[in-house]
């Protein structure tokens, strides 16, 4: 996504892609001969005049796969492969380049409005519940689980943290910046960022300090996802020239996964540890190779359980501080 107020003259004319996966993008032989696979998820979105079909992805407590698009639809599939937009109708309609990021957070799912600057709590059904905060140009939209905060990218603007439970939430800049696309590294603590500059940067949560650079990407990076398994240490990179990278945390080393896609967008895992990436007017799964996946919005168990001790810690220290 790019700057609703600006991006009109940069984005030119939208171009339609196939419908199917094996028709559009397709996997480069070195990924399909380590396992991975690609399959059509939906397909037949009509995408606005200059830019973007599906976008937001998220996974509602009601259960199916919610689904917002560009002009402003939402809509719920069932997690299957093969489906078609026209065959699901459309929950609601929240106006034209509206339809962002999305993310699921408790009973609620929350919605990036970037036309009209806001944050939207949505009910699980995709409903209307109530406006959360302002936030200008809200486009990428990540939850933590964990900590029950939002994360979302003003795109221009900055990473901004939100505490949708608060008896007054407001949008506090974490991080200056203009970013689009955003993951959470949970195992980590991290932030993952698309930034305007062609980058992937990572933010530590604790302090918001740098802890990771992609370097240049000739494609402009956008969605994003951690890998699990054999696939640990690596980034997996919708682009908006039609690729999918695989770039390693560690070294920078990058690896073509897949390419000849349309315009890519955000990302988001499913339950079972399969990517779902927005494409112009589809959305493609992605399959990691066997003993291997895509992080999802919950952490294992035992990270759960460091994350909350290392908070009680802070929370103990902070305490014998004021004791003194």
């Amino acid at each position: 996504m790019t700057n609703f107020r600006f991006r009109t003259a940069l984005l030119g004319a939208v171009v339609l892609m196939p419908q199917f996966a094996r028709a559009g993008m397709i996997l480069e032989s070195a990924a399909a001969t380590a396992g991975f696979t690609l399959t059509t998820f939906v397909d037949g979105f009509n995408p606005t005049g200059y830019c973007c079909g599906p976008l937001g992805i998220a996974f509602p407590t009601g259960g199916g796969v919610m689904v917002a698009e560009h002009r402003g639809n939402v809509r719920i599939f069932s997690n299957t492969d093969g489906q078609h937009a026209s065959d699901v109708a459309v929950v609601q309609n929240y106006g034209m380049y509206n339809g962002v990021g999305l993310a699921a957070l408790g009973n609620y799912v929350y919605l990036a409005e970037q036309s009209d600057w806001k944050i939207l709590r949505l009910n699980p059904d995709g409903t209307y519940n109530s406006d959360l905060v302002a936030l200008p140009v809200a486009t990428g939209l990540v939850a933590n689980p964990v900590t029950s905060i939002l994360y979302a990218s003003g795109y221009g603007y900055g990473i901004y943290s939100i505490d949708p439970n608060a008896s007054t939430p407001t949008a506090s800049i974490f991080k200056a910046g203009a970013y689009d696309g955003l993951s959470l590294d949970l195992v980590h603590n991290i932030i993952y960022a698309a930034a305007t500059d062609n980058h992937v940067y990572g933010y530590s949560l604790a302090d918001a300090s740098q802890v990771f650079d992609s370097g240049y990407f000739g494609e402009g990076p956008d969605g994003i996802a951690i890998g699990t398994g054999d696939l640990a240490g690596k980034l997996f990179v919708n682009t908006t020239s039609g690729t999918i990278h695989s770039v390693d945390v560690t070294t920078n080393a990058r690896a073509l996964i897949a390419s000849g896609g349309s315009r890519g967008d955000f990302v988001s895992v499913a339950p079972d540890g399969t990517l779902l990436l927005t494409q112009t007017d589809q959305i493609l799964r992605l399959t990691a190779p066997s003993g291997s996946g895509f992080q999802t919005g919950t952490p294992e168990p035992g990270t759960i359980a460091t994350l909350l001790g290392g908070l009680g810690a802070l929370v103990v220290a902070r305490r014998r501080r004021q004791a003194k």
